[in-house]
């Protein structure tokens, strides 16, 4: 008598186009090779991820020392020309650009009331007073795409500035307003660039902090 095998599956019926029954093989889980698929699609949307943070970081790592340069330079050209320099930030979503710009002699800065004055009015006459210098770029520099002015806080200032135009002054004997500017992506990552005072250098903090926070 044969001996009856039994099958290692479970088997159950279908019926074909023909109209007979004929058994399946019931799938009990997912193969090697499909776990293997699955594990390869993670590790390339993770890949891609981690270069997008790596791109972005690097991104943070060039603004920060053209703008460690920028500040030196600044200083020097203030002190050597005997004039009032600054560096002007525009705070956009779509278009976060900076350039410099001079003007002869000693000037101060604008007061929120003048400021104001000149917005509602269209009125540039503080600002007249300064031209672009082109030594530092005919044009604004913008930043990478992705990278954003979070805020800049000037000491003295009441409330960090995070949208339109902000400006950072260096006077002729040398000084430079104790200020801090912010450059994230928004998301995970967020530097801040503090300019001391008195020597017009640029600390690059990689994380967020405040002003207050620096005085500690």
């Amino acid at each position: 008598m044969d001996k009856k095998i039994k099958p290692n599956w479970i088997p159950y019926f279908v019926t074909d186009p023909k109209g007979t029954h004929c058994p399946v093989k019931r799938n009990r889980g997912f193969t090697l090779v499909e776990i293997l698929i699955v594990l390869g699609i993670m590790g390339t949307v993770v890949a891609m991820g981690l270069t997008r943070i790596k791109r972005k970081d690097n991104n943070l790592k060039s603004v920060a020392r053209k703008m460690l340069g920028m500040t030196k330079e600044v200083r020097n050209r203030a002190r050597l020309t005997g004039s009032t320099y600054r560096i002007v930030f525009q705070l956009s979503d779509q278009d976060p650009t900076y350039w410099v710009e001079s003007a002869q002699g000693r000037q101060k800065r604008e007061t929120e009331e003048q400021r104001k004055k000149r917005d509602d009015d269209k009125e540039k006459k503080s600002s007249a007073l300064f031209s672009r210098d082109d030594k530092f770029g005919k044009k604004p520099r913008a930043l990478p795409s992705g990278l954003f002015f979070g805020s800049i806080e000037i000491a003295g200032v009441l409330d960090p500035t995070k949208t339109g135009t902000e400006f950072v002054y260096f006077s002729p004997d040398g000084f430079a307003e104790a200020s801090l500017i912010q450059i994230t992506d928004r998301k995970k990552l967020t530097w801040s660039l503090a300019i001391n005072p008195l020597t017009g250098q640029l600390d690059i903090i990689p994380e967020a902090k405040t002003l207050k926070d620096l005085e500690r």
